[in-house]
Parts: structure tokens; C-alpha cells; sequence
């Protein structure tokens, strides 16, 4: 699983659409989902430490 902060645009975008195009699993995480088609989106603003605490337990599971 490849995790990118802010896949919704410029180069997070461009990343991850390189790394679905690869076969890889993508987990974005930024305050806006990304229109990547096969990116799996967490929507949050990771300046919120108890949002950022959240997804580390998911990332951990």
C-alpha cells in the first residue's frame, strides 16, 4: 500500500495515478479526496492531531 498526503492535485495526483497505473493500492489522505479512479480516500485536515492519531491507528491495522 502506497500511503500519499494530498493526491488530490499536482504532483500527490500525478504520483498516484502513476502508482494505480503500476497495480499498486493507494491511500490518500488531505483534506480533499482525489478524483484518481481506484484511490482509496481518507478526507481530513492532518494539522487536527487527533485526526492525524485516527488514521495512524488505521494505517497500523
Amino acid at each position: 500500500m502506497v500511503i500519499i498526503t494530498g493526491a488530490s492535485k499536482g504532483i500527490g495526483k500525478a504520483t498516484a495515478a502513476r502508482f494505480i497505473a503500476n497495480g499498486d493500492q493507494v491511500l490518500n489522505i488531505s483534506r480533499t479526496p482525489s478524483e484518481v479512479k481506484g484511490v482509496n480516500n481518507v478526507t481530513l485536515d492532518l494539522a487536527d492531531s487527533e485526526a492525524a492519531a485516527s488514521v495512524a491507528l488505521l494505517v497500523d491495522s
